[in-house]
Protein backbone atom coordinates (compact mmCIF):
# COMPACT_ATOMS: atom_id res chain seq x y z
CA UNK A 1 0.00 0.00 0.00
CA UNK A 2 1.03 3.39 -0.72
CA UNK A 3 1.28 6.16 1.63
CA UNK A 4 0.37 9.46 0.48
CA UNK A 5 3.17 11.85 2.39
CA UNK A 6 2.51 15.85 2.69
CA UNK A 7 5.02 16.16 0.28
CA UNK A 8 3.50 14.45 -2.05
CA UNK A 9 -0.09 15.51 -1.44
CA UNK A 10 1.55 19.30 -1.67
CA UNK A 11 3.23 18.26 -5.17
CA UNK A 12 -0.68 17.02 -6.54
CA UNK A 13 -2.64 20.36 -5.22
CA UNK A 14 -0.05 22.17 -7.07
CA UNK A 15 0.02 20.34 -9.90
CA UNK A 16 -3.80 20.39 -10.04
CA UNK A 17 -3.62 23.96 -9.70
CA UNK A 18 -1.36 25.26 -12.48
CA UNK A 19 -3.44 22.84 -14.51
CA UNK A 20 -7.09 24.48 -13.08
CA UNK A 21 -4.99 27.83 -13.85
CA UNK A 22 -4.10 26.57 -17.61
CA UNK A 23 -7.71 26.01 -17.88
CA UNK A 24 -8.60 29.72 -16.63
CA UNK A 25 -6.70 31.03 -18.82
CA UNK A 26 -7.13 29.17 -22.31
CA UNK A 27 -11.37 29.82 -21.11
CA UNK A 28 -10.72 33.90 -20.72
CA UNK A 29 -8.36 33.68 -23.99
CA UNK A 30 -11.35 31.64 -25.62
CA UNK A 31 -13.75 34.69 -24.40
CA UNK A 32 -11.60 37.26 -25.14
CA UNK A 33 -11.73 35.53 -28.99
CA UNK A 34 -15.35 35.17 -28.80
CA UNK A 35 -16.34 38.45 -27.35
CA UNK A 36 -13.96 40.14 -30.07
CA UNK A 37 -15.39 38.25 -32.99
CA UNK A 38 -19.14 39.45 -31.50
CA UNK A 39 -17.39 42.79 -31.55
CA UNK A 40 -16.18 42.94 -34.88
CA UNK A 41 -19.29 41.49 -36.73
CA UNK A 42 -21.18 44.12 -34.68
CA UNK A 43 -19.34 47.00 -35.98
CA UNK A 44 -19.76 44.91 -39.92
CA UNK A 45 -23.50 44.41 -39.64
CA UNK A 46 -24.03 48.26 -38.17
CA UNK A 47 -21.59 49.69 -41.03
CA UNK A 48 -24.25 47.48 -42.98
CA UNK A 49 -27.32 49.21 -41.76
CA UNK A 50 -25.35 52.49 -41.77
CA UNK A 51 -25.12 52.15 -46.12
CA UNK A 52 -28.04 50.66 -46.30
CA UNK A 53 -29.56 53.54 -44.58
CA UNK A 54 -27.74 56.59 -46.15
CA UNK A 55 -28.08 54.53 -49.53
CA UNK A 56 -32.01 54.79 -48.74
CA UNK A 57 -32.10 58.37 -47.71
CA UNK A 58 -30.38 59.11 -50.57
CA UNK A 59 -32.90 57.95 -52.75
CA UNK A 60 -35.74 59.30 -51.36
CA UNK A 61 -33.71 62.51 -51.26
CA UNK A 62 -33.62 62.06 -55.09
CA UNK A 63 -37.22 61.56 -55.34
CA UNK A 64 -38.62 64.12 -53.04
CA UNK A 65 -36.01 66.64 -55.21
CA UNK A 66 -37.80 65.17 -58.35
CA UNK A 67 -41.52 65.83 -56.70
CA UNK A 68 -40.38 68.87 -55.36
CA UNK A 69 -39.26 70.13 -59.03
CA UNK A 70 -42.15 69.01 -60.76
CA UNK A 71 -44.42 70.82 -58.31
CA UNK A 72 -42.70 74.15 -58.56
CA UNK A 73 -43.07 73.07 -62.63
CA UNK A 74 -46.54 73.42 -62.07
CA UNK A 75 -46.81 76.10 -60.02
CA UNK A 76 -45.30 78.66 -62.44
CA UNK A 77 -47.43 76.81 -65.11
CA UNK A 78 -50.20 77.95 -63.03
CA UNK A 79 -49.33 81.05 -62.03
CA UNK A 80 -48.12 81.90 -66.22
CA UNK A 81 -52.09 80.62 -67.12
CA UNK A 82 -53.44 82.98 -64.25
CA UNK A 83 -51.82 85.88 -65.47
CA UNK A 84 -52.37 85.34 -68.80
CA UNK A 85 -56.08 84.62 -67.61
CA UNK A 86 -56.24 88.27 -65.92
CA UNK A 87 -54.69 90.18 -68.45
CA UNK A 88 -56.97 88.56 -71.38
CA UNK A 89 -59.98 89.43 -68.85
CA UNK A 90 -58.73 92.83 -68.44
CA UNK A 91 -58.82 93.57 -72.48
CA UNK A 92 -62.21 92.03 -72.55
CA UNK A 93 -63.15 93.90 -70.03
CA UNK A 94 -61.76 96.94 -71.77
CA UNK A 95 -63.09 96.11 -74.82
CA UNK A 96 -66.55 95.92 -73.68
CA UNK A 97 -66.38 99.48 -72.19
CA UNK A 98 -67.69 101.38 -75.10
CA UNK A 99 -70.00 98.81 -75.96
CA UNK A 100 -71.70 98.61 -72.83
CA UNK A 101 -71.47 103.13 -73.09
CA UNK A 102 -73.30 103.12 -76.35
CA UNK A 103 -76.11 100.88 -74.82
CA UNK A 104 -78.83 102.53 -73.15
CA UNK A 105 -79.31 101.23 -69.36
CA UNK A 106 -81.79 98.05 -69.10
CA UNK A 107 -82.82 96.58 -66.29
CA UNK A 108 -81.76 93.01 -66.15
CA UNK A 109 -84.35 90.18 -66.05
CA UNK A 110 -85.42 88.88 -63.14
CA UNK A 111 -83.61 85.60 -62.48
CA UNK A 112 -85.60 82.16 -61.81
CA UNK A 113 -86.43 80.82 -58.49
CA UNK A 114 -84.91 77.80 -57.41
CA UNK A 115 -87.68 77.22 -55.66
CA UNK A 116 -90.51 74.74 -57.43
CA UNK A 117 -93.74 76.29 -58.19
CA UNK A 118 -96.59 74.36 -56.41
CA UNK A 119 -97.56 72.83 -59.22
CA UNK A 120 -94.70 71.09 -59.34
CA UNK A 121 -94.80 70.34 -55.45
CA UNK A 122 -94.55 66.94 -54.34
CA UNK A 123 -97.53 64.80 -53.61
CA UNK A 124 -98.50 63.76 -50.09
CA UNK A 125 -98.76 60.27 -51.01
CA UNK A 126 -96.40 57.28 -50.04
CA UNK A 127 -93.05 58.62 -51.28
CA UNK A 128 -93.70 61.75 -49.65
CA UNK A 129 -91.41 60.90 -46.81
CA UNK A 130 -89.02 60.46 -49.00
CA UNK A 131 -89.54 63.76 -51.44
CA UNK A 132 -89.17 65.74 -48.46
CA UNK A 133 -85.78 64.62 -47.42
CA UNK A 134 -82.79 66.79 -48.73
CA UNK A 135 -80.67 66.13 -51.25
CA UNK A 136 -77.34 66.57 -51.96
CA UNK A 137 -76.43 69.58 -53.73
CA UNK A 138 -74.82 69.12 -57.28
CA UNK A 139 -70.84 69.47 -56.54
CA UNK A 140 -69.77 73.12 -58.13
CA UNK A 141 -68.30 72.80 -61.92
CA UNK A 142 -64.77 73.45 -61.38
CA UNK A 143 -63.22 76.56 -63.20
CA UNK A 144 -59.90 75.38 -65.19
CA UNK A 145 -58.13 77.47 -67.21
CA UNK A 146 -56.70 75.47 -70.49
CA UNK A 147 -54.89 77.02 -73.44
CA UNK A 148 -56.65 76.99 -76.65
CA UNK A 149 -54.27 74.59 -78.13
CA UNK A 150 -55.48 72.07 -75.88
CA UNK A 151 -59.13 72.56 -78.13
CA UNK A 152 -58.90 72.63 -81.15
CA UNK A 153 -62.40 72.63 -81.97
CA UNK A 154 -62.82 75.37 -79.31
CA UNK A 155 -59.51 77.52 -81.23
CA UNK A 156 -61.33 77.57 -84.26
CA UNK A 157 -64.27 79.45 -83.37
CA UNK A 158 -64.78 83.24 -83.75
CA UNK A 159 -65.84 84.92 -80.90
CA UNK A 160 -69.45 86.18 -80.68
CA UNK A 161 -68.62 89.15 -77.82
CA UNK A 162 -68.55 91.89 -81.01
Amino acid sequence: MKFETPRNRDAQLASAAERLGAIVEAAERAAESVIDDAEAEARAYLADARAEADRIGAERGVELSRLVDALLADAVALRNGAERLVESLHRAQDALRPVAAERPEQPSPPRPSRLPSPSQQPSRGAGAAMSRRRRPASPPERACWRPSSQFPAAAGRKSTAA
